[in-house]
């Protein structure tokens, strides 16, 4: 996994009268990119003064969970599990955290505990908070076959294999080929210049016709020209038209 980046930002040390105390995070801001140096998440953590406190505290615990791992769990970073201290004499204290260069598709959260100490650095009071959370989406293109047909040639020695492709990802996909092998003789591949995010193509394979019994094979972009979201998917095989299932 990509290490995470941090820039840490200390928004405000208010002074204002001691009153009723509250804590709470938020989520700010959250921005998904196909780049990752795009992809952010700002979290704030705000806490106010409690009677005989003299100084306050928060402990930042970064979380993320995926497909991979679909529970919560803690995403060791730089600057997150240490306490943050105010001025001491201050009525509230807001710190900002901002992490940048997550991985997609994840999602992100932080837990925050709060702290009241007095004048001795005792503790006088405590709390914990979980703020929203911000769902990084995988914005590379998907490339995947539909299925294959077989077409008559110019003659009985030739054959058109037809074969519709599909980009289910969320953003344009480059030249790419397309492979179709007629049990296992791999036939001259064909390019596809650029397929837009949800666009469809019917690309043409010409080769020898398929007998029964064979089974015809479809590789999309067998090389990794394009660098995709699921690469499992690029694959299909089928018995030749005609042939018994």
């Amino acid at each position: 996994m990509r290490h995470v980046v941090l820039t840490l930002f200390l928004l405000g040390l208010l002074a204002a009268p001691a009153h009723a105390a509250t804590s709470a995070v938020r989520l700010t801001s959250c921005q998904s990119a196909l780049d990752p140096t795009e992809r952010v998440a700002s979290f704030e953590g705000r806490m106010k003064v409690k009677r005989h406190a003299r100084r306050m505290q928060m402990r930042f615990t970064l979380q993320t969970r995926s497909a991979d791992q679909p529970s919560w769990h803690r995403l060791p970073a730089a600057g997150f599990g240490k306490w943050l201290t105010s001025n001491p004499g201050i009525g509230r204290y807001v710190y900002t955290k901002r992490v940048i260069e997550l991985e997609a598709p994840a999602s992100y959260r932080t837990v925050v505990k709060f702290r009241w100490l007095d004048a001795d650095g005792h503790r006088v009071a405590s709390a914990k908070s979980t703020s929203g959370v911000c769902h990084q989406s995988d914005y590379r293109p998907n490339l995947r076959p539909l299925g294959v047909q077989a077409k008559p040639g110019a003659d009985s020695s030739h054959a058109r294999y037809l074969v519709p492709v599909v980009n289910r990802g969320r953003t344009p996909a480059g030249a790419f080929d397309v492979v179709v092998s007629v049990d296992g003789i791999t036939l001259t591949p064909a390019q596809v210049p650029e397929l837009e995010a949800g666009e469809r193509a019917l690309v043409e394979v010409q080769g020898p016709p398929c007998q029964t019994g064979q089974i015809l094979t479809v590789d999309v972009d067998p090389t990794g020209a394009v660098d995709e979201r699921n690469e499992g998917d690029n694959q299909l095989s089928v018995p030749c038209p005609g042939a018994p299932s």
